[in-house]
């Protein structure tokens, strides 16, 4: 077995020293620390140079800046390992999470996606993130998805041979693109085993987090995710209920991930995202009716003639929603 392990690098000279040396463990299989300087202006590299001489199995490779995404791509290009696990450098390892991931699974057997739980550490409390299954559980891609939502890389060791087979990288300047990669991974993979391991520690409040921060681009990040889904609901892939879920899926994060980033922008910004949602409203009734979920047919009337009420409506469901979780507008969306 061979793990690679690819840490993009930018402005987090604070964290990136406990990131690479949580990934120094002991085990019993062969691995790798690709480090990729995405051309960060800080200080991280040299908070980490001594370790860079000292291990012969840590690889720095230094690009000018692209983001996290063209930087997850190069370390993907270098990467030699039978399964490749993304770490964000401001985030940290479990101690021996490496092995008792290893240690769960049938290393003879080969695996697409291999899922466990992550430690969100908040700052008065943790709180343990998996997915309700039993250890050792193993389906399709698709039957995982169901479970709940599977938002980061991190929480996945990814066989790379699967990986280039399906030809899936991550999409340039896509923001959460997370989201994206997991989502057509997921619906491509036969093979994914969930093992009850906590391997992660996520540092979910760090300022100036790309993650706390928002923007047209964030708020608008719904329409991106429908344009490149597109094609999943017309190539014949799918199953007539995998397209069903994909459409709910997509028209779901639109509206409680970034519909509500609206009231947050200023003036010119909320006028460039409704132009941007009526540009998408052809789309976005496409995917109502393939979600064959009734309540939403109710939208489309507002989509078509009448955008911008349309996004009052999502919004003040979302607002009544935040507020009483037993009311009957929650239970519309």
């Amino acid at each position: 077995m061979y793990l690679s392990i690819i840490i993009p690098i930018y402005n987090t000279e604070q964290y990136i020293r406990q990131c690479v040396l949580s990934c120094i463990q002991k085990v019993d299989f062969d691995y790798e620390i690709i480090l990729v300087n995405d051309g960060t202006p800080d200080d991280s590299i040299s908070q980490i140079a001594d370790l860079i001489e000292k291990y012969e199995f840590i690889s720095l490779y230094t690009q000018k800046n692209q983001g996290v995404s063209v930087a997850r791509n190069t370390g993907l290009k270098y990467a030699k390992g039978e399964y490749i696990w993304f770490i964000d450098s401001d985030d940290w390892l479990v101690d021996n999470s490496m092995q008792e991931i290893a240690s769960s699974i049938d290393r003879n057997k080969i695996y697409d996606v291999i899922a466990f739980k992550s430690n969100y550490l908040y700052e008065n409390n943790t709180v343990v993130i998996g997915t309700p299954l039993e250890d050792k559980a193993l389906m399709r891609g698709f039957d995982f998805l169901q479970k709940g939502p599977l938002w980061s890389v991190w929480r996945l060791w990814y066989n790379r041979k699967y990986l280039i087979d399906k030809n899936i990288v991550f999409v340039k300047g896509l923001l959460h693109e997370d989201n994206d990669f997991n989502f057509r991974t997921m619906v491509f993979a036969d093979n994914v085993i969930y093992v009850d391991v906590v391997g992660y520690n996520y540092r979910p409040q760090r300022e100036g987090s790309i993650m706390n921060t928002v923007s047209l681009k964030r708020a608008c990040t719904g329409f991106e995710y429908l344009y490149l889904s597109e094609p999943m609901l017309e190539n014949g892939i799918l199953s007539p209920d995998e397209i069903t879920y994909l459409s709910y899926h997509c028209l779901f994060s639109m509206h409680w991930s970034y519909f509500k980033m609206y009231d947050y922008l200023n003036s010119d910004d909320k006028k460039n995202f409704r132009k941007e949602l009526s540009k998408a409203r052809g789309l976005i009734v496409k995917y109502i009716f393939k979600s064959n979920y009734k309540k939403y047919h109710l939208f489309i009337p507002l989509v078509l003639l009448a955008p911008s009420l349309y996004l009052k409506l999502i919004l003040y469901l979302y607002k009544s929603r935040s507020k009483d979780k037993d009311s009957i507008i929650y239970h519309m969306v």
